[in-house]
């Protein structure tokens, strides 16, 4: 169900904002970066038991577990073997390459996510794992 509700919320994020992530791809870069911070501060502080539990299930986890990177993947892959003579593949198209970039940032938000728990646990505590 994540994954649909990642679909839908990434397809429509990128189609409505492609024509200003080609224009203002660094104002969108750093803004990918500032949105991991935030969701690793989330994720990690507990700020996830102060809001609805549906919040966290399908829009915060779409960044915590890494959806939203690999739908991002999957958007900029499929534009490409797509008929390119639709609305949507045009636009997308423009701004294939900023849009994998961010995907690629946007990965970094599950792996801090994760890394923080998991990679001290890997050392410190392997049975847990």
């Amino acid at each position: 169900m994540n994954l649909i509700v990642g679909i839908i919320i990434v397809s429509l994020f990128y189609f409505l904002c492609a024509d200003q992530i080609k224009k203002k791809a660094v104002l969108f870069y750093v803004g990918t970066y500032v949105w991991i911070c935030f969701v690793v501060i989330y994720s990690n502080f507990g700020w996830y038991r102060l809001v609805p539990r549906w919040f966290n299930s399908y829009f915060m986890d779409i960044f915590r577990r890494g959806l939203f990177s690999m739908v991002t993947f999957m958007v900029v892959m499929f534009v490409g073997c797509v008929v390119h003579q639709t609305k949507l593949s045009k636009k997308l198209l423009k701004a294939r390459g900023e849009i994998s970039i961010m995907g690629c940032i946007f990965a970094l938000c599950h792996n801090v996510s994760y890394g923080i728990v998991y990679f001290p646990a890997l050392f410190l505590n392997p049975e847990r794992l």
